[in-house]
């Protein structure tokens, strides 16, 4: 019932708000407009306006007896969120190296690469109640747990960018939910951190992981979760690819969303630009 390129509106819109609802209109005329869905902010979980924040958007479906709320983790915004974004880049890298080397490593649902990960994973399961990872994990579970009777039955979607991508995946994987992660980085080293009581997990829920992965963007190439794979073209070099606001610009020039004037107003994109992104776009826009 969500679309793609709504879920990254929600990613986007973590930077700019604490949930507050000042920038709903914006989004409901621009993503949401005839889709028949209500959206109603709850807020921001965690209270912080530093570290680990995660904003509640409760969707009302009109056509369906089921309603969804969003969790919207933030992205890197402050410089602990960078040295922790530096974290989960590091070592996805190193574990993605040492796979491209190691014949045995190449597909990440062996048993082989799933004890490699094990392994690349002790030093940080030996210091993890020291690590920002855990700090940060910690907050989010804390705000999940305290407003978990409040979602009663609405289907719950983690979604964030880079490091909210990051952490979107890891809690979808504790709380077996659907996770959306914006140009965020892997997260095979930290599976045996959190790692739920399910049977067969590793084998049955990555299917749950939605990578979004910018043309250039470096971050979600280094190791993509082995889920649901969506790419969002982008020629504007990585550093700006790698931006949310860049990804759901190009994200509406794919889907033909009149909501493309974001590139105008925020990247001086010209109509002629909008058409030639159009052009090149490999992907049907009803994908998103």
């Amino acid at each position: 019932h969500v679309r793609v390129l709504q879920l990254i509106a929600f990613a986007n819109d973590a930077y700019y708000n604490e949930g507050n609802g000042r920038n709903i209109d914006y989004m409901t005329s621009s993503f949401f407009n005839g889709s028949g869905i209500t959206i109603y902010p709850r807020g921001n979980l965690t209270g912080n306006a530093t570290g680990a924040t995660m904003l509640r958007y409760d969707l009302d479906i009109h056509n369906s007896s089921r309603n969804v709320t969003i969790l919207s983790i933030r992205g890197t915004s402050t410089n602990v969120d960078w040295w922790l974004d530096f974290q989960l880049f590091f070592s996805s890298a190193l574990l993605t190296v040492t796979k491209n080397a190691v014949p045995l490593l190449t597909k990440s649902d062996s048993k082989t690469y799933q004890f490699a990960s094990f392994l690349f994973s002790i030093p940080t399961r030996s210091f993890i109640e020291l690590s920002l990872i855990d700090d940060y994990v910690n907050t989010l579970q804390k705000a999940y747990k305290e407003n978990l009777a409040s979602f009663g039955n609405n289907t719950i979607i983690f979604v964030g960018h880079s490091l909210g991508g990051g952490l979107a995946k890891i809690m979808g994987k504790m709380y077996v939910k659907e996770s959306v992660s914006l140009s965020g980085p892997g997260i095979s080293i930290f599976n045996h951190l959190w790692n739920p009581d399910v049977k067969n997990y590793n084998e049955n829920f990555p299917i749950s992981f939605i990578d979004i992965v910018p043309d250039m963007d470096l971050v979600p190439r280094v190791e993509v979760s082995g889920g649901t794979y969506y790419r969002i073209i982008c020629d504007a070099g990585s550093g700006q690819c790698h931006s949310a606001l860049r990804s759901l610009c190009m994200g509406a020039i794919m889907c033909h969303e009149d909501a493309e004037y974001v590139c105008m107003k925020s990247f001086n994109y010209t109509q002629a630009d909008i058409d030639h992104m159009k052009k090149i776009s490999n992907i049907n826009g009803d994908d998103l």
